[in-house]
């Protein structure tokens, strides 16, 4: 846990001199009962959301995804907003987890793949690049930290493939896009950053895949 910590302080050094005000560095928030899971489920979003700015369509707008919502800083992963994850993981949670859907916060891990945002308008390109190594070190060690069994990927396969982590691609337009498994022996998957299907579809395909890996585990 102290190397975690290192790494998230490290975070606000990558924030442009004199614009500290200006950003949120988001970290890892833990469910109250996410320990005592027998299935530990790590989620992990794009970025956090914050205001639109001035220039930004949320229904154009494919950097930071959906502007709705404010996002709240903190390193430490208290307080974040819950309206940042898609409205799918309380029944991902419900159906894998066994937990009642609106209880799905206390019961999980969940983070970012990014972990810098400005708190209004779109993050650079710049930005993005500048964080991208230290936001990958950071989840390798949020899931060493947290020991997670299964990491879940909200980002799409877009989103995630210039990222360094143990996931090999699937067949494209289908709800999970890409499977893995990190070295804790983690099931992970990356679904689709969009719902483009019936939700119910959507959560019984990412549901039915992670039974799919987990069977598959247990006959190695």
């Amino acid at each position: 846990m102290e190397r975690l910590q290192e790494l998230y302080e490290q975070l606000t050094d990558l924030i442009p001199e004199g614009q500290l005000d200006d950003y949120m560095a988001c970290g890892c928030t833990v469910g109250q009962n996410y320990d005592a899971m027998e299935k530990r489920l790590l989620i992990v979003e794009r970025a956090p959301q914050n205001e639109p700015g001035d220039d930004c369509d949320p229904k154009s707008c494919a950097t930071c995804g959906s502007c709705s919502g404010i996002g709240v800083s903190s390193l430490n992963g208290v307080n974040l907003n819950g309206r940042d994850f898609t409205g799918a993981a309380g029944r991902i949670a419900h159906h894998f987890v066994g937990v009642p859907a609106n209880k799905w916060p206390e019961a999980v891990a969940k983070t970012y793949l990014y972990k810098i945002m400005p708190k209004k308008g779109r993050i650079s390109r710049e930005m993005m690049d500048k964080q991208k190594k230290l936001c990958e070190d950071i989840i390798f060690e949020e899931i060493r930290a947290y020991n997670p069994t299964h990491v879940l990927f909200l980002t799409g396969w877009s989103g995630i493939w210039e990222f360094d982590f143990p996931l090999q691609p699937l067949l494209k337009g289908e709800s999970v896009e890409a499977v893995g498994e990190f070295e804790n022996g983690a099931q992970a998957l990356v679904s689709r950053y969009v719902i483009r299907d019936s939700e119910d579809k959507f959560v019984s395909d990412i549901v039915t895949s992670f039974r799919t890996l987990d069977d598959m585990a247990a006959e190695k």
